[in-house]
């Protein structure tokens, strides 16, 4: 079966072509060899139109981020949650909840990579990796390209929205410093 939808990219709509195949199983006896009850997870390539909708949704983000005054808190947390994968924000919150009181991981602004506000970047490309988008912002494009603060946002689509899975930097991924942070104290704790 065929159906003929339509997405908003840059404020335009463009009509998809979307193929919907059936798949069909017998509901009747879910342990059956036939495999009918077990849910089934088809993992499609992103097209250029989600990578245009993640390209958008990551520079809203960095956007507002630069518009409220960079910084990054637990209130920036609990306000942006929904920006992040359900996983970030669960690291995010462990480390800005450490009982002992202690400064965590994040002692900078995951959107920058610095303490300090910095000037706003542009996004300079969106490509595909596997699932995620990864959408790379700089400062300056052409001759006056600045490659040493570049930040990338690695988006990945929930039954939701798109929604930033990690941040990296030219030296560091955010998702693996936080465990890293977290599995040292653990091993540090008595």
């Amino acid at each position: 079966m065929a159906l003929v939808a339509q997405r908003a990219v840059f404020g335009r709509a463009i009509p998809l072509l979307l193929v919907v195949s059936s798949l069909a199983c017998s509901a009747a006896d879910p342990k059956s060899e036939s495999g009918a009850g077990r849910r089934v997870q088809l993992i499609v390539p992103l097209d250029s139109i989600a990578l245009a909708e993640a390209g958008v949704i990551a520079s809203e983000r960095l956007a507002q981020h630069f518009a409220d005054g960079q910084g990054f808190s637990r209130f920036t947390l609990e306000a942006r949650a929904d920006w992040f994968t359900d996983s970030l924000v669960a690291l995010l919150r462990a480390d800005m909840n450490d009982p002992s009181g202690d400064l965590g991981y994040v002692n900078f602004d995951p959107f920058t990579g610095a303490q300090d506000d910095v000037p706003p970047v542009q996004l300079r490309r969106v490509r595909a990796g596997g699932d995620t988008a990864y959408a790379e912002f700089g400062q300056g494009i052409g001759s006056r390209r600045d490659d040493s603060g570049i930040v990338t946002l690695a988006l990945v689509r929930s039954e939701r929205r798109w929604q930033i899975a990690d941040i990296l930097h030219s030296d560091a991924s955010l998702a693996a410093g936080l465990r890293a942070y977290r599995d040292t104290l653990a091993l540090s704790r008595p």
